[in-house]
């Protein structure tokens, strides 16, 4: 780690850098500490903190919006959000929730996402559709294959709807939403690609009702 903290090139990938980890038996500290200084993600933990921000146009948007708005990245963590989708999607950016706020493990996981959501299985085949059509660019993206990684053993929905290899276009449409507070919301779900990074998405929801 001396030749990093000296600032000097060093390039071996995430996956080196990995296995230098191991074999040193760092504590979890020294683990990101030395992530953090080569500037990689570490695969082991696919909802850290070292992906790439909010292109600026995305989160630019996001913030001018009244509505639930947000981006995802290529491993569908949320970059940006503003405040009517902080509220809008109940325990997506709890502190009980480790890294930064990822949709996929959102949706599959978190019993939050299941009571605001209705019909949970229905929507979970939607959105994973979804992902896998985006999943095509990010492949070579150990955090994205990390993500994928960790949903199959830590859902058994993902599992089985990963296994049937669907595919969707990202599509709006109307959605509903269970809200413990506010009740039953509905909006119009539109999706945009950021010009420069195709890899990022911004979701809009315009109230219907």
């Amino acid at each position: 780690m001396t030749w990093i903290e000296q600032g000097r090139a060093v390039r071996p990938s995430a996956a080196t850098f990995a296995r230098l980890a191991d074999a040193l038996e760092l504590g979890p500290a020294e683990r990101a500490y030395l992530f953090t200084l080569a500037a990689r993600h570490d695969p082991a933990d696919p909802f850290g903190p070292s992906g790439p921000a909010a292109p600026p146009a995305i989160a630019a948007v996001v913030a001018a919006l009244p509505y639930p708005a947000y981006g995802l990245d290529p491993a569908w963590d949320v970059v940006v959000a503003n405040s009517a989708a902080r509220r809008l999607f109940v325990g997506l950016f709890d502190d009980r929730n480790p890294g930064v706020p990822n949709l996929l493990r959102y949706v599959f996981t978190d019993p939050s996402a299941r009571a605001l959501l209705p019909d949970h299985e229905a929507r979970c085949e939607r959105v994973l559709a979804e992902f896998r059509r985006d999943y095509g660019r990010g492949i070579h993206d150990p955090r994205v294959r990390g993500v994928v990684d960790w949903s199959i053993a830590n859902s058994p929905l993902f599992a089985r709807l990963w296994a049937r290899q669907g595919v969707l276009a990202r599509e709006g449409g109307l959605r509903q939403f269970d809200h413990p507070t506010d009740g039953a919301l509905y909006f119009v779900q539109h999706v945009l690609a950021d010009v420069d990074r195709g890899d990022f998405r911004l979701i809009a929801l315009i109230p219907a009702n």
